[in-house]
């Protein structure tokens, strides 16, 4: 008996073991249901997007490269300089290794990576790891879109990238080297190499530089492409506005509505306007918005709030249903009352005339 009561003490004793522990796991699944499930906190799309480039398969990087082009355009992303180091190498590596989408696409968003970190230290680091690399893929690539998209990419890296005005001269010179190529090529080289051409300093070119240039872009109007001729008129035309007034000042067309202002030179800040305006497409306006190298390259001031705009404590304030509102339909309420009476008695008074 004393052995029977033994073992149905020790199980009794398993039954409530497991008991408790069926109820510690229990309350220990709630109290983590309370603070939440890891998958349940809101990530970031940029960190999510950079995580698939590290996917084997292309289409799947090719669709995150879509998806940072779209973030990087839509709006400006003030937090780029921080990310540079490593966006900027799984690009890069888009670039080397990428098919001819994927490469394009990276291109793309080197470009505006750029454009979001807006100068100093990183931009400048962003030039000399992608100079190379984009160069090299501009010019011998297979694919005439990924050619033209470098060369757009390295046109506006060393715009935004450059240590100084000068050292932009040996980019224009790779650049111009491309105006030989397909259509495609040409014209984007053309709009980059305007593009730099617009911040080079006027005294540093000479007459020769000048006029090998023209010629070469004289032989790039004569051409039958379309786009390629207009990009070759605004080059020239640039290029003699600026020969013809390298001792003037140049007039300014500002354009002044209320709370900002846009200041554009006669020529070169209209171009440089047109070529970012093209790159940016629908995101160019928030660019402008928020964007500080876009500030500082147009001489923008962005929009201000309002100071007759009301705040929502102002605007209950003055409500149909706020204690003031009320008292002020009383106040009308009376006063058209008395009007009424008042005319009322007018009337009563000619009627006994």
């Amino acid at each position: 008996m004393a052995k029977k009561k033994s073992r149905r003490a020790r199980s009794v004793e398993r039954d409530t073991d497991e008991e408790m522990r069926s109820v510690a796991s229990t309350c220990t699944l709630a109290n983590m249901g309370e603070l939440g499930e890891p998958d349940s906190i809101e990530e970031d799309p940029f960190e999510q997007l950079l995580d698939l480039l590290y996917e084997r398969r292309s289409s799947t990087r090719e669709k995150a490269l879509r998806g940072l082009v779209s973030l990087l355009s839509a709006r400006y992303q003030a937090d780029a300089d921080e990310r540079q180091s490593s966006v900027s190498d799984l690009l890069l590596g888009c670039v080397r290794r990428g098919g001819a989408t994927e490469a394009a696409l990276a291109a793309r968003a080197l470009a505006l990576l750029s454009i979001s970190i807006g100068g100093g230290e990183s931009a400048e680091s962003l030039l000399t790891e992608a100079q190379p690399v984009l160069e090299r893929a501009a010019a011998h690539h297979t694919a005439q879109a990924t050619r033209a998209a470098c060369a757009e990419a390295l046109a506006i890296a060393a715009f935004v990238g450059a240590e100084s005005q000068l050292d932009t001269l040996p980019v224009m010179s790779a650049l111009s080297s491309l105006w030989k190529g397909g259509a495609l090529v040409s014209a984007a080289a053309l709009r980059g190499w305007t593009l730099l051409l617009s911040v080079v300093p006027l005294h540093a070119l000479s007459d020769s530089w000048r006029e090998e240039h023209l010629a070469s872009l004289s032989t790039q109007l004569a051409r039958s492409e379309v786009d390629v001729r207009s990009a070759a008129g605004c080059a020239a035309a640039l290029l003699l506005d600026g020969w013809g007034m390298a001792e003037a000042e140049p007039e300014s067309d500002t354009d002044t509505e209320s709370e900002f202002s846009v200041s554009l030179s006669t020529t070169s800040n209209m171009d440089t306007l047109d070529l970012l305006r093209h790159f940016l497409a629908e995101g160019f306006q928030s660019h402008l918005q928020d964007n500080p190298l876009m500030h500082e390259v147009f001489n923008f001031t962005p929009r201000s709030m309002r100071l007759d705009k009301r705040y929502d404590t102002e605007r209950l304030e003055r409500g149909k249903a706020s204690a003031n509102g009320k008292r002020y339909a009383r106040q009308l309420r009376t006063a058209r009352n008395d009007v009424a009476s008042y005319c009322g008695k007018q009337h009563s008074l000619w009627d006994d005339e």
